[in-house]
């Protein structure tokens, strides 16, 4: 039975995950922006506008927009582990299925696509996980082929560039 994964870091992609974070960021400093826009309206229209006569004390005002500014905080930061979080289900992934193709881009067909339950993309990490396993068959199914083919007697320099082309060691394909 696997072992269950253990994150080991924080940022996985940077640039993805820092793109959410600003976003999230941005909205936050937006919407204290907008609390206190609404707190100097209140302030103008209590001394000079609409609420005029109605006693709204400045306290009251200030203790209402330190509340808001806070609350605003802790939501903001809230939403931002929780896009760190949750960008680990695509950033990490993405990051796994970027390793596999590369190591099938230089011949290691043998090291299996792990994406965890719950996570994104698995759909494409199955077919790169079916894709890989058809490839380290084919690739057996060739070494075979050429050891029948020295064994038939087949010029050796040409079986070497055959397992050169496909990217089968001499060894494995020798034996």
């Amino acid at each position: 039975m696997p072992r269950p994964y253990i994150r080991r870091k924080l940022v996985i992609d940077r640039s993805f995950q820092l793109h959410y974070l600003v976003v999230l960021l941005i909205l936050g400093v937006g919407v204290i922006a907008l609390a206190g826009g609404a707190y100097l309206w209140v302030r103008g229209q209590a001394s000079t506008g609409a609420l005029a006569g109605m006693a709204i004390p400045t306290e009251i005002l200030r203790t209402v927009l330190i509340l808001d500014g806070a609350y605003i905080l802790v939501v903001s930061l809230l939403m931002g582990a929780y896009t760190v979080f949750h960008s680990h289900r695509v950033a990490g992934p993405a990051f796994r299925l970027t390793r596999c193709v590369k190591q099938l881009q230089y011949g290691d067909y043998d090291t299996p696509i792990g994406v965890r339950k719950g996570d994104y993309l698995q759909e494409m990490a199955s077919g790169l996980e079916t894709l890989r396993a058809k490839l380290a068959t084919r690739r057996a199914v060739i070494a075979s082929l050429l050891r029948e083919a020295e064994k038939a007697g087949v010029e050796r320099s040409t079986l070497d560039a055959m397992r050169k082309e496909w990217g089968i060691a001499g060894k494995e394909g020798a034996q």
